[in-house]
């Protein structure tokens, strides 16, 4: 199973649907924030996918929950855009957070800036951002099959 996995559009979903359509094969679409309008006018376009989304700093509307968990293949995913846990100055309240919980998986993003990391048991992915406009932007997609999890940045 493939997820694909952006955050901080800010205003550039063609990006997103672009994405989507090169990757027929990923059902499951997350998006971590700022500007979820973007992910909103795209959800209609695919009825067969599932859409998971959070609101970032960005975002008019901000979430009574700024996280939120779901269980794909047997894997607990945590995903959020990031800011609650101050992710710009480091990942250790995330990661001790999503340990707690028992994740597999924690999605976050706010910094702009790709990474895929493994810490005892815990994958850990920002996918950058899709919508900067710069040469640098980025999304992830995470393949989760029984022999295991395998996320990957792919620049656009």
């Amino acid at each position: 199973m493939r997820i694909l996995v952006f955050s901080d559009s800010h205003g550039r979903g063609s990006r997103i649907e672009a994405a989507i359509l090169e990757h027929p094969e990923a059902k499951h679409v997350f998006f971590l924030g700022d500007k979820l309008s973007d992910i909103e006018d795209i959800e209609h376009l695919y009825p067969d996918h599932s859409f998971y989304s959070v609101a970032g700093n960005c975002d008019s509307i901000f979430s009574k929950n700024p996280y939120k968990t779901v269980i794909l293949a047997g894997k607990k995913i945590l995903y959020t855009h990031g800011h609650t846990f101050s992710v710009k100055s480091g990942t250790e309240r995330l990661i001790a957070y999503a340990k707690g919980i028992g994740a597999d998986i924690v999605l976050y993003g706010h910094t702009h800036i790709p990474e895929t990391t493994y810490d005892d048991g815990l994958y850990i992915i920002n996918p950058g951002s899709v919508g900067r406009g710069m040469r640098f932007d980025s999304f992830a997609a995470v393949d989760i099959e029984s022999s295991g999890i395998m996320p990957s940045i792919i620049r656009i």
